[in-house]
């Protein structure tokens, strides 16, 4: 196919075969012509590129490329070397397990971000665990405060962005194929595994986000790697955070959000949550503000999801 409007980019590293068969019945079944599907592994000790071939034959689905490595990388080089091989002039990537919720969430997509003009977007996701082949919903909120992007309220996201880290989830976005490779270029020195945080380059720059208010996206929520909160690559990730922001007050030094994240630095080291929301509290009193702000929203019902998704079956 010739015609490429959307790349739907698989990255893995030594993931479960049952996963990525989820994610890849949900993405062979959507309602959309012009696409492909790149898989990019990341050095896994049996990238299962023969089952996933085997897959692909049975489903009769054929407008795939496979991207191998033969070490580990980390996950920005890994999207980079995905990105590259895709035709799109969009890409929207998963982690094994993510799902699209339902069979016309690609045309959504491509057809909301065609209307804006948009380099990147996101949407409302609704998390599940997996029981017995049944997916059960679960509550996944992000970001904290979604009304600033309702509002296109600009300095407010990249405040939250900057002192709170109030990302988009990675789960949620798509974007522009050039795009999306141009920033995790940027950062690729710096950062090795959190390429969300490459959100914080693009505002600080004037790009923010377009919201398209559905819920468009499966997102496990059981634990592995990036979800376990006592995994050590918890700790892989806080040095990425300290790395970028290293790289932020060289390009940025001037902002005044920038300047107090960087004198606050200290207080992002603290491991106990507990005690690092107690000491914040005292050095920067708007982050009581900020939670109060959220709890009020979820009260509200801002992040409630009403529609019902596909319950895939590979």
């Amino acid at each position: 196919m010739s015609n490429i409007l959307f790349s739907v980019l698989l990255v893995t590293y030594n993931s479960e075969l049952s996963d990525i068969f989820k994610t890849l019945t949900s993405i062979i079944n959507q309602e959309f012509e012009h696409f492909e599907i790149v898989l990019s592994d990341d050095g896994s000790e049996d990238n299962k590129f023969k089952q996933i071939e085997e897959f692909m034959k049975e489903h009769k689905f054929f407008n795939y490329k496979m991207v191998g490595h033969d070490k580990n990388q980390g996950t920005v080089k890994n999207l980079i070397s995905g990105l590259e091989n895709c035709s799109g002039k969009y890409v929207r990537d998963f982690g094994p397990g993510d799902m699209f919720y339902t069979k016309d969430s690609l045309k959504k997509l491509y057809e909301f971000m065609e209307k804006k003009q948009c380099d990147s977007c996101f949407c409302r996701v609704q998390g599940y665990i997996e029981k017995n082949g049944t997916l059960t919903e679960k509550e996944y909120i992000h970001p904290f405060d979604i009304n600033a992007y309702k509002k296109g309220k600009k300095d407010l996201i990249i405040k939250n962005l900057i002192l709170y880290s109030d990302n988009v989830s990675g789960a949620s976005t798509s974007y522009k194929t050039d795009y999306y490779l141009s920033y995790l270029k940027k950062i690729v020195g710096s950062v090795v595994y959190e390429e969300d945080i490459f959100q914080v380059y693009a505002a600080l720059e004037g790009n923010n986000f377009e919201f398209l208010d559905e819920c468009l996206i499966w997102y496990e929520t059981s634990e592995g790697i990036s979800t376990n909160k006592n995994s050590p690559f918890k700790k892989k990730i806080a040095l990425d955070v300290e790395h970028f922001f290293d790289l932020m007050n060289l390009k940025f030094g001037e902002n005044k959000y920038v300047q107090k994240r960087m004198r606050l630095s200290k207080l992002y080291r603290i491991d106990n949550l507990y005690l690092r929301t107690i000491v914040r509290f005292l050095y920067d009193p708007y982050a009581i503000i900020y939670l109060v702000k959220h709890y009020v929203s979820v009260i509200r019902g801002d992040y409630k999801i009403n529609s019902k998704g596909e319950q895939w079956n590979s």
